[in-house]
């Protein structure tokens, strides 16, 4: 089984790229989808964050944790979330892996781990590649405007919590550039794709 890693700052389309990579067969484990299912049904983590964030984080009419909440509280400044992801990063390692070892065993072909902080937390030493998605960051910051209606000032904290893109590109094994129409991402994709060893 090959396992991917499919990365790109804010804004720059990876769930895109893996969405394509799901349409040609491919297993995709969205790291983000698996830190929302762990804070949402692990008691033990939601008392830490409470403790040390305050009821902000809560939806007023429900009491429940609100992601949006904690994302605005989270993406302050680089020590909130530094204890964001040193709380949640270990167990969605770990679900990850469960992941992997399921779909090896299951003879999936290519796994894909959709994740933005792949580098920053030492994923890619468990991946057999790491294809990092790019944009522009005029044509990042807009589509994170169009889909959340997040401000310049949100958009530019959460840019620089994550390696600045030309040292993503750096490290990648595969790089797509992803300035255009999603024809053109998939692709460039497909083109990628091809030249997998899988």
């Amino acid at each position: 089984m090959f396992k991917l890693g499919v990365t790109g700052s804010i804004g720059a389309g990876k769930s895109a790229a893996s969405q394509r990579l799901v349409e040609r067969g491919a297993l995709v484990s969205n790291s983000d989808d698996v830190a929302k299912s762990i804070l949402f049904s692990d008691r033990s983590i939601l008392e830490q964050l409470l403790h040390y964030f305050g009821s902000k984080i809560l939806d007023t009419a429900t009491g429940k944790l609100d992601s949006k909440n904690l994302a605005a509280a989270a993406f302050q400044n680089p020590s909130h979330q530094a204890f964001l992801n040193q709380l949640l990063h270990p167990k969605v390692r770990e679900a990850t892996r469960q992941r992997m070892l399921l779909a090896m065993n299951e003879g999936v072909k290519l796994f894909v781990v959709d994740a933005p902080l792949i580098f920053e937390t030492g994923l890619n030493a468990e991946l057999d590649a790491v294809l990092v998605v790019t944009a522009p960051k005029e044509i990042r910051q807009q589509r994170v405007f169009d889909r959340s209606g997040i401000s310049p000032e949100d958009f530019i904290a959460r840019d620089n919590l994550q390696w600045p893109e030309v040292q993503k590109v750096a490290a990648a094994d595969y790089v797509v550039v992803n300035d255009g129409t999603k024809e053109n991402l998939y692709r460039r994709i497909d083109a990628i794709f091809d030249q997998l060893p899988i």
